[in-house]
């Protein structure tokens, strides 16, 4: 397994832009393109994964509130315990149900890693967003969870959407970080989708849609980025999409001189 992580406690530069890519699989980071305006704890509480294996590719955006160290946490987390075996050329899990499974059961694994270091640290929990994808091109497998407000993006045809949380526009939005409770599963998006059709998936931190900071509509810009890089080299692509929305957004940071924290991770059929 390949795998590569961007921390939001080491890049902390406005408006400089940290990426790295291989194969399919490209993640971004910047602290923002202008200064938050709204009370916050570290400069960076965003963070970005992806893991590359035989089978397959994993990759998640945490955007922690309270701290870097949550954000971080989580994907800790997500590599330590399921990416190898999610992205093995055998993987264990075979059916939908399995994966959804899986994905609750890695979900609560990085609650409990959060709460756990906050006792660590003697620190109050840090709330933290996930959203992750599980694509696995062999097995036509696209699983995505998500909870709290960081985005899903997918480009099926001509058609880019957000299928995360975020999609779901309910008017409470739950985060990591807390005491586990009854019915805790109904806070999070899982589902185990058929990868076909699809060419391309960003998962993004609320840095690139945030009203009044972000993005008017980041699946516009994801859309355009797509349709731009389709002439590139196939392994220029996922490089191109995942800088090309972390640009976008810290563009528009600059033109409402209102910062957020941004990470991107994005994965592109056909490499």
């Amino acid at each position: 397994m390949r795998w590569a992580m961007l921390r939001g406690r080491e890049h902390q530069r406005i408006g400089s832009v940290e990426l790295v890519a291989e194969e399919s699989s490209a993640i971004a980071l910047c602290r923002g393109g202008a200064a938050k305006t709204y009370s916050h704890t570290d400069p960076n509480e965003d963070a970005v994964l992806f893991a590359n294996g035989e089978g397959g590719s994993l990759i998640a955006v945490t955007d922690g509130h309270g701290g870097d160290w949550g954000a971080e946490r989580a994907l800790d987390s997500l590599l330590e315990g399921v990416a190898e075996t999610w992205t093995t050329a055998a993987p264990a899990c075979a059916e939908p149900a399995q994966w959804c499974e899986a994905a609750h059961a890695a979900i609560e694994d990085a609650n409990a890693a959060i709460l756990a270091g906050a006792a660590e640290l003697g620190l109050p929990a840090a709330p933290t967003t996930l959203s992750m994808a599980l694509l696995r091109p062999a097995e036509g497998l696209l699983l995505h969870a998500s909870v709290g407000d960081s985005h899903v993006f997918r480009a099926r045809g001509e058609r880019v959407e957000d299928i995360g949380w975020a999609a779901l526009r309910r008017s409470r939005c739950f985060y990591l970080g807390y005491p586990p409770e009854l019915g805790d599963r109904e806070k999070a998006r899982v589902a185990c989708e058929d990868l076909a059709g699809t060419r391309a998936l960003l998962l993004a931190t609320d840095g690139v849609s945030e009203r009044g900071i972000g993005l008017p509509d980041p699946a516009a810009t994801i859309a355009q980025l797509l349709d731009s890089s389709a002439g590139r080299a196939a392994e220029q692509q996922p490089t191109e999409a995942c800088r090309g929305l972390v640009e976008a957004a810290l563009a528009a940071q600059r033109r409402q001189r209102a910062g957020d924290n941004v990470a991107c991770a994005a994965w592109i059929r056909g490499l």
